[in-house]
C-alpha cells in the first residue's frame, strides 16, 4: 500500500517524472512492521527521513551530471548513513541498500537547482503517507503478535572488532563500484553501487558469498521476466499491479530467501526505471545483469582480500613459533 498508492496517483495524473521521489521515500514502511505503535512511529520516522535525505543528495548530485563525483560522493555518505544508523540502533536489514539505490536513481536522471524543492515535498509527502498507513495497521494490529520494541543490540548485528572494518567497506565499495561502471561507460552505474552493498549484510564470509550467488542468480531470473512483461507495453494499471505483486511477494520472501526475493524485486526495478526514463527493455536488462555482476565482485573482492590477511599473518605467526621452537 505504502508503495503503490502514490505510485498509482502519480500515474493517474500523468506526472510519471515524479515517481522515483515518491517510491523510495515510501520504502521506509519495510523497518518496524512487526513492532508496536510507539516503537514502529520512531523506527519508519528515522528510516523516512534518511530517504528523503538520500533523495535530495541525489537531486543535488545529479545537478552537474550523474557522471561526476559529486554523484559518487552523494553515494558513499548515504551508505555510511545507512550503516552509521545500523551500528547505533540495530535495525536490519541495513538501510544502506536503500538509500544508494534510491541516491543513485535519482541521481541519474537531469535535474536542476529548481527539482530539488519539489523531490523533498514529493518525497516527504510520500514518506508520511508510509508512515500513516503503518500506524493504521498498528492500531488494529493483535497487540500480543506485536513486539515491545524494534530495535536489536548493535553488537549482536555488528561486532565491536569488525565494526570499522565494516564502515569502511559500506563507505568505500558502492562509490567504488559506481566509479568503475562509469569508467567502463555503461547505462546504470548506480545499480553496480547497489550490488555492491548485498554481500556486505552477511555475518560470516561464508554467508556474504551466498548473497553474492542469490543476488546474481535471482537478477538472471527476474530479468526474463521483467523483459517479457516489458515487452508487451503494459498500460500504466497493469504497471501498478505488477509493482504492487511484486513489493508483496518480496516482503514475503526477504527475511527467509534473498535470492526469491531478488526475483521479484528484479522486475519492479526495471519497471520503475523504465517508467521513469522511458527506456527501451533490452539495454535496461543488459545493464542489470552486467552493472548487478560488477557491483557484487567489487564487493566479494574486497571481502576476499580482507579475509585472508588474518589467515595469512595467522600462518606466518604459527611459522615463526614453529622456527622458534626449532632453534630452541
Amino acid at each position: 500500500m505504502a508503495v503503490t498508492l502514490p505510485l498509482g496517483i502519480l500515474m493517474a495524473a500523468d506526472r510519471t517524472d515524479l515517481i522515483p521521489y515518491a517510491v523510495f521515500a515510501a520504502m521506509g514502511s519495510v523497518y518496524g512492521k512487526q513492532a508496536a505503535l510507539l516503537p514502529r512511529l520512531l523506527t519508519q520516522s528515522v528510516v523516512g527521513v534518511a530517504m528523503v535525505i538520500s533523495i535530495a543528495l541525489g537531486v543535488i548530485g545529479s545537478i552537474r551530471g550523474a557522471e561526476t563525483p559529486l554523484a559518487l560522493a552523494a553515494i558513499a555518505v548515504v551508505s555510511l548513513l545507512g550503516i552509521a544508523v545500523t551500528s547505533v540502533t540495530g535495525w536490519r536489514p541495513v538501510p544502506s541498500l536503500f538509500l544508494v539505490f534510491s541516491t543513485g536513481t535519482i541521481a541519474a536522471l537531469p535535474h536542476t537547482w529548481s527539482d530539488l524543492s519539489v523531490a523533498v515535498l514529493v518525497a516527504s509527502s510520500s514518506a508520511t503517507l508510509a508512515l500513516l498507513i503503518g500506524l493504521a495497521i498498528a492500531l488494529v494490529q493483535d497487540s500480543t503478535a506485536l513486539t515491545t520494541r524494534c530495535l536489536l543490540d548493535p553488537r549482536d548485528t555488528i561486532g565491536t572488532a569488525s565494526r570499522g572494518r565494516l564502515v569502511a567497506l559500506y563507505t568505500i565499495a558502492p562509490p567504488l563500484a559506481g566509479a568503475i561502471a562509469l569508467g567502463l561507460h555503461l547505462g546504470h552505474p548506480f545499480w553496480a553501487a547497489v550490488s555492491a552493498t548485498v554481500p556486505l549484510a552477511g555475518i560470516t564470509f561464508r554467508h556474504q558469498l551466498v548473497r553474492t550467488g542469490h543476488r546474481m542468480g535471482g537478477t538472471i531470473l527476474g530479468v526474463t521476466v521483467a523483459y517479457a512483461f516489458l515487452w508487451l507495453e503494459p498500460p500504466g494499471w497493469a504497471l501498478v499491479i505488477v509493482v504492487a505483486l511484486c513489493q508483496f511477494a518480496t516482503e514475503l520472501f526477504v527475511a527467509r530467501n534473498y535470492g526469491i526475493a531478488v526475483f521479484f524485486i528484479t522486475p519492479m526495478a526495471l519497471i520503475l526505471t523504465e517508467t521513469g526514463s522511458h527506456a527501451a527493455p533490452g539495454p535496461l536488462i543488459f545493464d542489470r545483469i552486467l552493472e548487478t555482476a560488477l557491483g557484487v565482485a567489487v564487493t566479494t573482492a574486497l571481502l576476499a582480500a580482507l579475509h585472508l590477511v588474518p589467515r595469512q599473518r595467522g600462518r606466518d605467526k604459527g611459522r615463526r613459533t614453529s622456527l622458534t621452537k626449532a632453534s630452541a
